[in-house]
């Protein structure tokens, strides 16, 4: 067992797993709401003011993109509600504002001594499709 394998068992936060369901499930948000919802949270833990800012700690931001859903492997009821191309897209976003941010983490303005905030992506989908060597059953592994 690889340790792809042996982490997706485990716990775990993956940005987007609940919110990609299709709509009429309780957890659905449109694209553009959960993207605003991740500036939000972006916004509070990178201004000074905030007082859940990461600014003057070591600490990173690590934002993980969803895994792939892997039907077989849902139960019968759940599975009208995940769609690989609706989970495909909130990856997609995720990996964007990855990019947005990295691109303001360069601009910060810091005085000597200040640690500053620091992003980073685990793109845990393509990591995932990657280990197993594809997106269909080959997935199945992964998926205890």
């Amino acid at each position: 067992m690889s340790a792809l394998q042996r982490f997706y068992g485990s716990s775990k936060l993956n940005i987007g797993t609940n919110d990609s369901v299709t709509q009429g499930r309780d957890q659905y948000l449109p694209l553009s709401t959960f993207t605003a919802n991740m500036k939000t949270m972006f916004d509070a833990l990178t201004s000074p003011s905030s007082p859940y800012a990461v600014a003057d700690s070591p600490v990173s931001i690590i934002l993980i993109t969803p895994g792939p859903p892997l039907h077989s492997q849902m139960p019968e009821d759940r599975r009208p509600g995940r769609s690989v191309a609706r989970t495909g897209a909130f990856r997609d976003e995720v990996i964007r504002l990855f990019h947005e941010w990295k691109a303001l983490e360069a601009q910060q303005t810091l005085v000597k001594g200040e640690w500053g905030w620091k992003v980073s992506l685990v793109d845990f989908w393509g990591e995932l499709v990657k280990d197993a060597g594809g997106i269909g059953e080959e997935l199945a592994p992964y998926y205890l």
